[in-house]
This record gives C-alpha cells, structure tokens and sequence, in this order.
C-alpha cells in the first residue's frame, strides 16, 4: 500500500469536501497515517497535494455543533507545526473593501443608555489627524518659516506628570 499512496492523496482531498460520511471516513484514514508513517516518508507523498488538503481540512474547523471541528483540530496538532511549509501561495480570501458594519464598540452607561461607536471611524480620523499629509494644509506657515513640528513631536516635548510620580517622591 505504501507504493501507491501517493495516488490515494487526490481522493482524500476530494472525500474531505464530500458528504459527511465521506469526510469522516477520511479524517480518520489520514488521521491513521500521520500517527501510523514516519512523517519523513509521509511528506514528500503528501508534497503534491498539500495545500489543497490543508484547506480542506481547515474549511472543517468550525464550533462545536459541526462534529468534524475537533477531529480536525486534532489532525492539524499532529502535524505539529508543519502544516506551515506547504503554504507557499497565498489563500484567495473574500474581502469588503467598504464593510458595512466595521469595527464598532457599544458603550453602555447606567440606566440603560448605550452608544455604538465606529471604531474603525476613529482610527481613520486619529490616522488623518496625526499623519503627515501629502500636500501643505490650508493654514500653512508663509514660505521661510520654521515649519510646525507634527503631533507626535509635541508630546514627546511636552513635560507631563508620570501618574503616581508625586505620591513616591519622584521627581517629574
């Protein structure tokens, strides 16, 4: 059997996105081959088809109530680590460029009013703010002026109080 395991590499993948009880009969075929062959043998078999089965077996990693989450998780921590090595390509991943709902903090305050936040507004605006803009702003200095120094400098300049530095004596 092990002179053709490499040709049985394809149908685990393709069991790994089949019906359930395909999926099942081939985690616990591989399952059987990493614990059962030497993983220098193992993986220059599974070379050829590795991240097409690393995929598949990570589109399994779901929450509980899937019942091939944990199995899954199981095989990927038997690997140890090497699962990594055949990642070369980078995954096609589905993406917003303009999410509708963004990164946002709900703030709840006594009684019972709450704020939705958009955090990922904040971030953008603190961005613009204290970046450096490609062109001079609207209100720049007249030509030959010293040019204002950006925020990041001025707090560092600025001579603020360490919290708790007067309560141990220390000087600021």
């Amino acid at each position: 059997m092990l002179q053709v395991l490499g040709r049985l590499m394809a149908p685990l993948v393709a069991a790994l996105a089949a019906a359930p009880a395909l999926v099942a009969l081939a985690l616990r075929t591989l399952e059987y081959w990493i614990d059962s062959l030497n993983p220098e043998f193992l993986e220059p078999v599974c070379a050829p088809v590795a991240p097409a089965m690393l995929l598949a077996i990570w589109g399994h990693l779901r929450p509980a109530p899937y019942p091939f989450g944990p199995k899954a998780l199981q095989l990927l921590g038997k690997l140890g680590g090497r699962n990594r090595r055949f990642l070369r390509d980078p995954l096609a991943l589905a993406f917003k460029a303009n999410p509708e709902h963004g990164l946002r903090l709900i703030l709840t305050f006594r009684p019972a009013t709450s704020f939705l936040v958009p955090l990922d507004r904040c971030i953008g605006l603190a961005r613009a703010t204290l970046l450096p803009r490609d062109g001079p702003p609207a209100d720049a200095a007249p030509a030959g002026a010293a040019p204002s120094p950006s925020p990041f400098r001025m707090r560092r300049r600025q001579r603020l109080p360490r919290p708790g530095a007067r309560k141990r004596g220390l000087r600021t």
